[in-house]
C-alpha cells in the first residue's frame, strides 16, 4: 500500500515542512512566459555523414573493374553502363528542352513584331484623324446660334437680328 510520503520528492517534503511551520517561501517563482537568453540544451553532435560518393564514382568503378571477384566486375560494368545511358538521356532531354525554348522565343518574338506593327497602324491612324481633311472648316468648340438649348446671350443675339 503506497503512501503520500512515497510521492513525495525531497523538494517537495521541504516545501511541506515549511508550510507546516508558517514559514513563507521566498524563492520566486515562474509566472507566465519564461525568457531564456541561451541555448536550453546542449548542441547535439551532427550524425555522422556517409562519405561523398559523387566525386569517388569514376575511382569507384575503376577499383571496382579491376577486382578478382567476378560479380563485383559484372556489377561495375552495369553500374557503368546504366551511367552512360543516364547521361545519353540528360543530354537528350536537354536538347530537346532548349529546341522547344528556341521555339518558344521564336513565337513569342513574332507576337511582339506583329503588336508593334498593330501599334504603329494605330498610331498612324489616329495621327490622320486628328488632322482635319483639306477643304472642311474648322469651327472652335461652344454653342451655336439659333439652335435651341443655346445660352441666352446667343438667344438673344440670334432673336435681335432676326
Amino acid at each position: 500500500m503506497s503512501t503520500v510520503q512515497d510521492f513525495l520528492t525531497p523538494e517537495k517534503r521541504e516545501e511541506l515542512l515549511r508550510m507546516a511551520r508558517g514559514e513563507r517561501d521566498t524563492s520566486p517563482k515562474p509566472m507566465g512566459i519564461r525568457a531564456t537568453t541561451g541555448r536550453t540544451d546542449r548542441p547535439t553532435p551532427p550524425a555522422a555523414t556517409p562519405p561523398n560518393l559523387i566525386g569517388h564514382v569514376d575511382h569507384l568503378l575503376r577499383f571496382a573493374m579491376q577486382s578478382e571477384n567476378s560479380r563485383t566486375r559484372a556489377l561495375a560494368t552495369k553500374v557503368h553502363t546504366l551511367a552512360v545511358d543516364l547521361a545519353r538521356r540528360c543530354y537528350t532531354e536537354y536538347t530537346t528542352r532548349l529546341e522547344e525554348l528556341d521555339a518558344e522565343v521564336a513565337a513569342l518574338e513574332e507576337k511582339l513584331a506583329d503588336a508593334r506593327s498593330r501599334r504603329t497602324a494605330l498610331d498612324d491612324a489616329a495621327t490622320a484623324a486628328a488632322t482635319p481633311a483639306p477643304g472642311t472648316t474648322w469651327r472652335p468648340p461652344g454653342p451655336i446660334p439659333g439652335i435651341t438649348g443655346a445660352p441666352a446671350a446667343d438667344r438673344r443675339h440670334a432673336e435681335g437680328s432676326a
